[in-house]
């Protein structure tokens, strides 16, 4: 995975509760088969807002629903949950899912083909385009990523220290 952003912020044990909470409702598990994390994020199948799963420190979302369809990047963020004396530290490490990489090499690609009628330097400029192309819905769907775990997993919880607005 390729790294966008990462985010953190301070919480205390009770926030750590709503945040867990919030995540329970708002995400289908991933972890009981590779069929079943394709058929929720991909098709739409499920009625929730993100696909993820527990980890030993934390948990990961990613992929809104529809993803396939609709021909979004992957944005994967990883929460880690650390403790500290006084507060919980929450860090938000956002990246870019390799499967969401490839297919994106491949749109690139199809699409810059035309762009070979005049020669190898309109193919690369083709290539140059569609990655810009590429970044920049890449910064959308991130940028929405951010707003949907706002909006549905970090509300109304005590924040402080961080850079998570």
């Amino acid at each position: 995975m390729i790294t966008i952003d990462k985010k953190e912020f301070r919480t205390d044990k009770k926030g750590i509760l709503l945040i867990q909470e919030k995540i329970e409702a708002n995400t289908c598990k991933t972890n009981v088969s590779p069929q079943l994390m394709f058929s929720q994020s991909y098709t739409g199948r499920t009625g929730k807002i993100f696909v993820g799963n527990w980890t030993s420190n934390g948990f990961w979302i990613s992929k809104f629903r529809l993803q396939l369809f609709q021909l979004r990047p992957d944005i994967i963020t990883q929460f880690y949950i650390e403790s500290e004396t006084r507060y919980e530290k929450v860090t938000m490490k956002s990246s870019i899912g390799f499967s969401s990489l490839f297919i994106g090499l491949i749109w690139i690609i199809l699409f810059s083909i035309p762009f070979a009628a005049f020669g190898l330097i309109g193919f690369l400029v083709g290539v140059a385009l569609m990655i810009l192309f590429y970044s920049y819905l890449t910064s959308i769907e991130y940028d929405r990523m951010i707003k949907a775990i706002q909006n549905n997993i970090v509300v109304g919880i005590y924040k402080t220290k961080g850079n998570l607005d």
